[in-house]
């Protein structure tokens, strides 16, 4: 039944005609036997993206208890069976020692610089103060936490919008 759904998946994919695929990683039993059979599939690019350190994920991550005991060499897999690799920080690039001939750091925050040019951009009369964003799901829920004491801090400077978890 679990192999039947992953089936489904790769059918629905190869009848796209699609030419490349971004998958996040796919960490279990099924997840890999998905990505074995869209490797087996012609014309078809499959990039994997990695925008969090699975191998050492916090504890208060609820993923992290789903996660099967072996995360190191299914990551390695799933690398294996991927054309690219992009990773979101240089420090990811360095941690999971992933090694493909195809790796990508594209950075998922925005330079300091950027921020400057934003506040001075994004201001619409009558709104004094920029905006910041934080968007995040279920398994973010410790990284508000980490932030609560400085929107708290800033929200009289700051207008803050949260998107997903608040």
């Amino acid at each position: 039944m679990v192999k039947d759904s992953g089936i489904i998946v790769v059918r629905t994919i190869r009848n796209t005609n699609a030419r490349y695929v971004l998958v996040q990683p796919f960490l279990t039993d099924q997840g890999l036997f998905m990505m074995e059979q869209l490797s087996r599939t012609r014309d078809l690019t499959i990039i994997l993206v990695i925008d969090d350190l699975w191998t050492g994920l916090p504890d208060y991550n609820p993923v992290k208890k789903t996660l099967p005991q072996d995360v190191e060499g299914r990551l390695q897999y799933a690398a294996s069976l991927s054309h690219r690799i992009v990773m979101t920080t240089p420090e990811l690039v360095s941690r999971l020692g992933i090694d493909h001939p195809h790796i990508t750091h594209v950075e998922n925050a925005l330079a300091a610089r950027a921020w400057l040019k934003l506040r001075r951009k994004t201001r619409k009369p009558g709104r004094s103060r920029p905006r910041v964003g934080w968007a995040g799901a279920r398994q973010h829920l410790g990284d508000l936490r980490l932030i609560a004491p400085v929107i708290e801090k800033t929200c009289g400077q700051f207008d803050w919008v949260l998107m997903g978890m608040c």
